[in-house]
């Protein structure tokens, strides 16, 4: 405290000295004064040059690290997507007035399956276990100004300072906040140019067109059940609360096993509570807003057996005898929906196409042609009145028009008199409660079943695709779905829309 004061009262003693020795000690304290501030300067340029490095070397990492999904070219594509941030070809490259590091390099990119590898100097090279990137930069230079100033002093001794940043971020960290339930191997695999991520399924697969979703070995092509996830039940004979249910959960990383076996049709009844099928109170007493299937229920107690109008000649109001949703005539179902009094079904694809392209293995999938706009007019005719509303195209935009509005439609179709006391379009078993519009979308994980190894009881991993599909009729007995696919969802879409989240933060 006393030097403090000595030191700020010296200019008014040198004011009032006449002694000869004031010009020296002046001297002395002007050099010294100078040199912290000229120490600071420099100190603080380097401090912000550091900093910059550091903003640098962050940004670089989390481009990295929003590549890595795990698919054959992620880690190519990290790497690349870091040092494109680094030659500032990105908007994103950090900068500040006194040092534009944009220019800079990365002098490294190296990946690590956990935390303690990275500890260990451990990197991989496998894109399917990269959990971690680490990004350092080349070294950045800065001339300090004050020592350059006195560099004849020095005779040339001063150097410049220089410095690197180092950044962690986690990639292929993926949360699922949609209920998936089951998986589907891509059939177009094969002509996948990024294997891993299954980005070629969408354009492969028109919205409208309809698959037949059977449960069969895990081999490309083919569709299967996951595990549920804690506390439902994990016996695969009791998949019904899975798939009744309306679990509301996200879950970071694996979806679970798939499950292996002819499995699927015990989770039949599950499937079918949505189409006023009640087995129990709660989720599983959950229906769908609008039931109409062409079914026609008897009203025993709150199972509610159910008429197939596909069998025909029922004695209630059905279809005609012969009719069936299999039938290849192409005026059947036209026919019986124009000229019937009962309840028409949505028409499933005029033909399928069987997937297998000569492997046997694909032989569980069938893939429709997409719907044919006679017999929309055909079930439209049969439940309300007018033409298929313009711009309606398929059998989800229909459902859409038909369920009302507090349950998330459009509710602007209303049904005729005939329609509905053939078949009453909403629940009406003594159990069922009501659901809103998404209770018929079920959502599929599409996976590169040949890229991950998708082959008996084996963890799937967090889906980066996943398919909807519209289901146009109750489940099979088998437990098979004929679905329309309705959309698919990749991670942090920019419509804002996705339930699956890819997500990239700092580690280190």
């Amino acid at each position: 405290m006393k030097l403090g004061r000595r030191f700020f009262s010296l200019p008014r003693g040198l004011a009032k000295d006449a002694r000869g020795t004031v010009l020296v000690q002046f001297t002395i304290y002007i050099i010294a004064i100078m040199g912290f501030m000229g120490l600071a300067l420099d100190g603080g340029r380097y401090l912000i040059l550091n900093n910059s490095l550091q903003n640098l070397a962050d940004a670089s990492a989390l481009a990295a690290a929003a590549q890595m999904d795990g698919s054959q070219n992620s880690l190519t594509n990290a790497t690349t997507a870091a040092n494109n941030l680094a030659t500032n070809t990105s908007p994103n490259a950090p900068t500040h007035p006194w040092y534009d590091v944009s220019g800079a390099t990365i002098q490294s990119v190296q990946f690590y399956q956990t935390l303690a590898d990275l500890d260990a100097n451990n990197p991989t090279t496998d894109p399917k276990v990269a959990q971690y990137v680490k990004v350092t930069t080349g070294a950045w230079q800065t001339a300090p100004w004050f020592l350059s100033a006195v560099n004849v002093v020095t005779k040339g001794a001063v150097s410049n300072n220089s410095t690197t940043a180092t950044a962690v971020a986690q990639g292929n960290n993926f949360a699922n906040c949609v209920l998936t339930q089951s998986f589907f191997c891509n059939p177009f695999e094969g002509s996948e140019s990024n294997p891993g991520n299954a980005n070629n399924f969408a354009a492969n697969v028109s919205i409208g067109t309809m698959m037949h979703l059977v449960n069969g070995a895990n081999a490309p092509g083919n569709w299967g059940l996951l595990d549920p996830p804690p506390p439902l039940s994990t016996n695969p004979h009791d998949q019904t609360p899975f798939w009744a249910g309306s679990l509301n959960q996200c879950i970071a990383g694996s979806q679970g096993d798939v499950r292996t076996g002819n499995v699927a049709k015990f989770a039949q009844s599950g499937m079918n509570v949505r189409f006023d099928s009640p087995i129990a109170s709660g989720d599983e007493s959950l229906s769908a807003p609008v039931v109409i299937d062409g079914f026609k229920s008897n009203g025993n107690n709150y199972n509610c057996n159910r008429i197939d109008p596909n069998q025909g000649g029922s004695g209630v109001p059905a279809t005609p005898a012969g009719f069936a949703q299999t039938d290849t005539n192409p005026t059947a179902y036209d026919n019986a929906c124009n000229n019937n009094p009962g309840s028409c079904p949505l028409p499933r694809d005029r033909t399928f196409t069987n997937l297998s392209t000569g492997n046997a293995a694909w032989s569980q999938v069938l893939m429709g042609n997409g719907p044919n706009l006679t017999d929309l007019q055909a079930y439209w005719t049969n439940h309300h009145s007018g033409n298929l509303p313009a711009g309606t195209t398929t059998r989800y935009q229909i459902y859409q028009q038909e369920v009302p509005v507090l349950q998330g439609g459009l509710g602007t179709a209303p049904f005729t008199a005939k329609s509905d006391a053939a078949e009453p379009h909403g629940p009406q078993c003594t159990k069922s409660t009501l659901g809103n519009l998404s209770r018929r979308v079920i959502n599929v994980a599409v996976v590169d079943c040949t890229y991950w190894g998708i082959q008996g009881k084996k963890p799937l991993p967090v889906p980066t695709l996943v398919a909807q599909f519209f289901m146009t009729e109750p489940a099979l007995s088998d437990g098979s779905i004929y679905g329309e696919l309705i959309g698919t969802m990749t991670p942090n879409m920019s419509n804002g829309q996705s339930l699956v989240h890819k997500i990239v933060q700092l580690a280190r």
